[in-house]
């Protein structure tokens, strides 16, 4: 179960410890260079994020660009920004994988190139970050359209009507969920933190704060 933590007396973020992964949501407390203090004994991984789906091995020594990246290296955190977007950490028995998926990297199923890039891969675990619930994410019927072609057929209450006609409320994290069931299976220990980034002050937000927001550091790591 993810569990509130603090440094200095501030809200640093979510955290979680299943069986040897740890897993982090960070808060808008939580820097990159916070991180790295807090957290000595890991090697960080980053990308240069580009709301595609390459799914890349990840490198401590190099920023990478991709939207998701992987490890079967101990100690080695890899890591997903965000603000708004959905960050998704998954873990199998002797991989982590973590992914940034906006609204673009949903509707291009980011979670099924997962699947295609490492077959072997069989996440047990899976929890979703702090990211836009569907009460903030107001888009285009058209932008609706393109999600709910990456959705799995069948019943859905992914919208709701908007301030407008040509308006809707979308549900980002229904549709991840249901990717994720759909691609590794219903079996996954699947978690969400439920935190609303453009309404909790907590957490940094594109759509509340615009260009200038800051991002959310989140990670998931193998400890031994």
């Amino acid at each position: 179960m993810l569990k509130a933590m603090d440094v200095g007396g501030k809200f640093f973020g979510f955290t979680e410890t299943w069986e040897n992964k740890f897993f982090f949501f960070g808060s808008r407390n939580a820097t990159r260079e916070a991180i790295e203090k807090a957290f000595p004994q890991y090697q960080f991984a980053y990308l240069k994020q580009v709301h595609g789906r390459s799914v890349l091995e990840a490198d401590p020594d190099q920023t990478l660009e991709g939207d998701s990246h992987y490890t079967i290296q101990p100690r080695v955190a890899v890591v997903a920004q965000s603000a708004d977007c959905v960050p998704i950490l998954l873990a199998s028995k002797d991989m982590v994988c973590a992914i940034h998926a906006g609204w673009r990297g949903v509707a291009l199923n980011i979670v099924s190139s997962v699947r295609e890039t490492l077959p072997d891969f069989h996440p047990l675990a899976a929890r979703i970050g702090p990211h836009i619930r569907q009460k903030s994410f107001e888009v285009g019927a058209d932008i609706a359209d393109q999600l709910m072609k990456a959705g799995p057929p069948g019943p859905h209450n992914w919208i709701q009507p908007g301030s407008s006609p040509d308006k809707v409320f979308f549900d980002l994290h229904g549709l991840v969920r249901a990717q994720l069931e759909t691609t590794f299976g219903k079996t996954v220990n699947l978690e969400d933190c439920s935190e609303d980034t453009k309404t909790n002050p907590l957490f940094h937000s594109y759509r509340r704060d615009g260009a200038g927001a800051g991002r959310q550091f989140s990670f998931v790591v193998i400890n031994h």
